[in-house]
């Protein structure tokens, strides 16, 4: 054993025997609040995630775009200069039709210690190849990488050159956020310090998070430079996509109607899914990844790349539109996400009698007091119960329902913000204490109550069944991803919805 895996293990064992884990289970009228959570708090909640988290995920890439990443992370790059080979962490690079190069990241382990969290996996670096009749991968380089966070003191990462096969490898570099910190030779071990606050992942999902991200961030900041250049972002992809001047289209866009900024609004459709969608010339997402790599933004030494969500990897495997199949299997299940879409566009068009039988039969009937019941679920989803709250707010706001059940959803919303640690349970039945600074301000993406809310999957059966039967993109990071940015803007919308219609606040007041 390597004298970094002998420290490795033997950090991981004190940590481990001293650590504490604990196993549990129109204007609207100006209203005084009852129940819910007050202006000050909705005001702290929003200033956070956007001051805290929202503007350093933000990357600009061009003097004209920008894009959001999909959360914090660590990203690690090994560059063989000699060779023009990228090792990317979460995208499967092909040289040749046959020939592909891409990262497994693998044996995640977590050691949790009173004042100190490590994270710590391993990165292989891959060749794959067709000789015509099999298929064949090849392991040409292993990275050790430990993650230290700290709840007072420095944060840092250690990676260590466990193996390289130099026959094959002949002068590579290892890239962290961009910048070199040395050569991939077996034997060498760098530390680097790396900041509290988020470092941007190289993934952006284009969907939900930079076309939705722009007019919400912009409602809350006014079109600034930063949210100007996301715009942008969100104009060349509706043109590419779509072929014509389309306004930022997103299944959410109805959570901010009454707002300056809304892009297009309609109702739920498979369309909403376009990177799922099969066009004229093929897959949405390959044009969107066409998009980014004719930038130039894809093979540097700090990539900024589109997520490939699990619909596009349905749509790729069975020749379906993802977005069908996503809306049916929501459909199917009786799921609260599909139903407050429908609520939240009755709404839009005016048709209230409508959206408040759906609250009353679909979305009430569904909350147990901590969450939204989804059949056959592990834990609750954070944007299922954002969501929500936005089409209640508005219901409530315009005295069609009581604020009682809005009331008590926005209540667990608020405690759903990562505070710099917090409980994580990798199997929703044992929890542990963790810290992650990094991930201060977002919204967690899934939970489950225990001493406080902690981070858990969210597992709807049916759903996770039929998707995970599908290679899904490989991952960047090998920590643990409390929050995301996803989330943390729908819970932003949600919050601004609940604001200005209990207290009448608009949301360009809550950052002030």
């Amino acid at each position: 054993m390597k004298r970094a895996s002998l420290l490795i293990s033997s950090i991981i064992a004190i940590l481990v025997i001293t650590a504490n884990i604990v196993a549990l289970a129109t204007i609207p009228v100006t209203l005084v609040a009852t129940s819910g959570p007050s202006l000050d708090v909705i005001k702290d909640r929003v200033q956070k995630a956007y001051y805290d988290y929202i503007i350093h995920l933000e990357r600009w890439l061009s003097a004209y775009y920008a894009v959001v990443s999909e959360y914090p992370a660590l990203p690690i790059v090994v560059i063989d200069r000699s060779d023009y080979i990228y090792w990317v962490p979460g995208i499967k690079y092909y040289m040749t039709p046959i020939d592909r190069f891409f990262v497994e990241i693998r044996d995640e382990e977590i050691a949790v210690g009173n004042d100190v969290t490590v994270y710590y996996w391993y990165m292989d670096l891959k060749y794959e190849y067709y000789d015509g009749i099999s298929k064949y991968v090849e392991t040409w380089a292993t990275l050790q990488v430990q993650e230290y966070r700290h709840r007072t003191g420095e944060d840092y990462v250690v990676i260590y050159v466990d193996y390289v096969k130099y026959d094959e490898i002949k002068d590579a570099d290892i890239h962290v956020a961009g910048d070199i910190i040395g050569k991939l030779e077996q034997g060498n071990e760098y530390t680097v310090s790396i900041p509290k606050e988020p470092i941007p992942s190289m993934r952006t999902s284009v969907r939900h998070v930079d076309i939705f991200g722009a007019p919400t961030l912009s409602n809350l900041a006014g079109t600034s430079t930063d949210w100007e250049k996301l715009w942008n972002l969100g104009q060349a992809i509706m043109f590419i996509i779509f072929e014509t001047d389309k306004p930022l289209y997103d299944i959410y866009n109805s959570m901010l109607q009454g707002f300056d900024y809304t892009g297009e609004i309609d109702e739920p459709n498979e369309l909403h899914f376009y990177d799922a969608h099969w066009f004229d010339d093929g897959l949405g997402y390959y044009q969107i990844w066409d998009f980014f790599e004719e930038e130039g933004w894809i093979w540097t030494l700090y990539p900024a790349y589109p997520y490939k969500s699990r619909l596009v990897t349905l749509a790729e495997a069975t020749g379906l539109n993802g977005g069908t199949i996503f809306l049916s299997m929501l459909e199917t299940l009786d799921d609260p996400l599909y139903w407050t879409w429908w609520g939240l566009y009755y709404t839009y068009i005016g048709d209230y009698s409508k959206a408040k039988s759906i609250w009353n039969e679909k979305i009430a009937p569904k909350w147990d007091g901590e969450g939204l019941v989804v059949s056959g679920q592990e834990g609750y989803s954070t944007v299922r119960l954002a969501a929500a709250i936005a089409l209640g707010s508005i219901l409530a706001g315009k005295g069609y329902i009581s604020w009682d059940t809005v009331d008590e959803m926005a209540n667990v919303l608020v405690q759903l913000q990562w505070s710099g640690e917090g409980w994580y349970s990798p199997d929703g039945e044992t929890f542990y204490k963790v810290i992650k600074p990094d991930h201060y301000g977002g919204f967690i993406v899934s939970y489950k109550e225990v001493a406080s809310y902690g981070y858990t999957a969210f597992r709807p059966s049916l759903i996770e069944d039929i998707l995970s039967s599908y290679e899904p993109m490989p991952g960047e990071y090998g920590g643990i991803i409390p929050t995301n940015t996803e989330t943390t803007i729908v819970a932003l919308a949600a919050l601004m919805q609940y604001a200005y219609w209990k207290y009448g606040v608009e949301p360009s007041e809550l950052l002030s």
